[in-house]
């Protein structure tokens, strides 16, 4: 750990990354071995509109995971999702994958539904989208099936996963079967076959 003398010294040579070294913040990050000073100063880089908010965010954020900070980590990453960066790929991925296995509830399906929207206008992230499709489904069928939800509502979002993955040349059957078991199948295409099921 370095200490906060050594963190200003490095800050006063020139560097143009406020809390010293953007590659020396990024190594300690990856180890979880960032000192306390330097998280408050990337804290307060983060917290301020600048050059280097997205930078300081995203270092905080990896800092947490190899800590195994998960509150710390949830807190990092609904800022930077609200406040820095709402396209970052990989922060609105490792989010949505948190909220899935965290809470599978109303809040849950709101915030997979906004990621949802927001991967898609991408239209280049054809993996991360079926993901979401995935658990957005899931959520909804348990919520339905907690009587906490819509039949509706899982229908429509099984239908929706089902044209996705038949769209990206990668039929997901579960999503057929969901779609046809929770309301008319005719809007659940042309059903597969035994032998494209079994493939």
């Amino acid at each position: 750990m370095v200490p906060f003398l050594a963190v200003a010294a490095f800050a006063s040579t020139g560097a143009e990354f406020p809390c010293g070294p953007e590659r020396f913040a990024d190594e300690l990050a990856s180890k979880g071995q960032l000192h306390i000073e330097q998280r408050v100063c990337l804290n307060d880089v983060a917290d301020q509109p600048g050059p280097y908010r997205v930078t300081a965010s995203q270092v905080l954020i990896e800092d947490a995971i190899q800590r195994g900070r998960r509150g710390v980590w949830k807190r990092l990453a609904e800022r930077h999702l609200s406040d820095i960066d709402p396209q970052d790929p990989v922060v609105l991925m490792d989010y949505a994958r948190f909220v899935f296995i965290s809470d599978r509830d109303a809040s849950a399906l709101a915030y997979l539904d906004q990621a949802l929207n927001t991967v898609a206008a991408w239209n280049d992230s054809p993996e991360s989208e079926l993901a979401l499709h995935r658990m957005r489904t899931v959520v909804a069928v348990q919520l339905w099936q907690r009587d906490e939800g819509s039949i509706e509502r899982a229908h429509d979002y099984a239908a929706a996963w089902w044209d996705a993955s038949e769209a990206n040349g990668t039929p997901e059957y579960t999503a057929h079967s969901l779609c046809v078991t929770t309301g008319n199948p005719t809007d659940c295409g042309v059903p597969p076959t035994v032998a494209d099921a079994s493939m």
